[in-house]
């Protein structure tokens, strides 16, 4: 139907297992495909048999981390080391990676500074019909904070920053979502005092040994301290029955929220500085 379109632009993806169904039969398969200049990927890699010796046997030229590591890597360290040595097998076998599911952009950025560039998910689109594709691609706007970590590279012990200013936004949410009604989904202490939340644990530990003697780091303390007095105060009003008072704290609460995030952002720019200048 399109015999203008380079074979080049297709790429067909293979599940694990179906691979390993018929060594020979896929193998023979893929060979006359690739000589038409069509490649292949191996999908779901790491959901089935993940042996590293059959990456020498099926000639594919890209992996695909499943959604199932990329969707919680943020928040179990297990899954995030996970697709960090699926990253590394790629590098070491000259693949490329490609990581599904990816819908926020804090998946994003972690899986920039891992080493894989190429995603795909609802943080980018959802499906649609083909004929609207052109006209999105043209209008696509990649994530500002993708584009700024784009080309750096970090160390894996920065990485632990990410994952503090993922635990700060999770526990702003969850604040906002009690006072709305719901389940606080944590511990009074994580609420009441800055030091026993994810990222108070995070700033006090890691985060101190690395970058306490930069005045970007110190600059966050007292910023953190009033978001957890601001918290306090929302669920105070809110249990008090005073919904209105509970909503413009709220505001204030998410104000401060933005303000930690600039400080962080401007500690990455200080920590990568002085990366470079090591």
């Amino acid at each position: 139907c399109h015999p203008q379109v380079s074979p080049s632009l297709l790429e067909f993806e293979i599940l694990e297992s179906v691979a390993l169904g018929d060594m020979g039969a896929m193998n023979a398969l893929i060979a006359n495909c690739r000589a038409l200049g069509i490649d292949f990927s191996l999908d779901d890699f790491g959901t089935g048999y993940s042996s590293l010796s059959y990456l020498k046997r099926i000639p594919v030229q890209t992996l695909k981390i499943d959604q199932s590591f990329v969707r919680d890597m943020l928040d179990d360290a297990d899954d995030r080391a996970l697709v960090e040595s699926i990253i590394h097998i790629a590098t070491l076998f000259k693949l490329s990676v490609i990581a599904e599911g990816v819908e926020t952009q804090d998946q994003g950025v972690l899986l920039l500074r891992l080493g894989c560039d190429v995603v795909q998910g609802y943080g980018i689109a959802r499906p649609m019909p083909a004929e609207q594709v052109f006209d999105w691609a043209c209008a696509f706007v990649s994530d500002p904070q993708w584009c700024l970590w784009a080309d750096v590279k970090w160390e894996l012990s920065d990485l632990p920053l990410l994952v503090a200013q993922h635990d700060h936004l999770a526990w702003v949410k969850r604040v906002v979502l009690a006072a709305q009604g719901l389940s606080l989904g944590m511990p009074q202490a994580q609420l009441t005092d800055p030091h026993q939340c994810r990222f108070g644990q995070w700033y006090d530990g890691h985060g101190r040994q690395r970058y306490g003697d930069l005045p970007q780091f110190q600059a966050i303390a007292p910023v953190h301290q009033q978001i957890h007095a601001l918290g306090s105060e929302v669920l105070r009003l809110h249990a008090a029955g005073d919904a209105a008072g509970a909503a413009t704290v709220s505001t204030q609460l998410l104000a401060q929220k933005d303000q930690l995030l600039k400080l962080l952002d401007a500690l990455q720019q200080a920590a990568l500085m002085k990366i470079r200048d090591a």
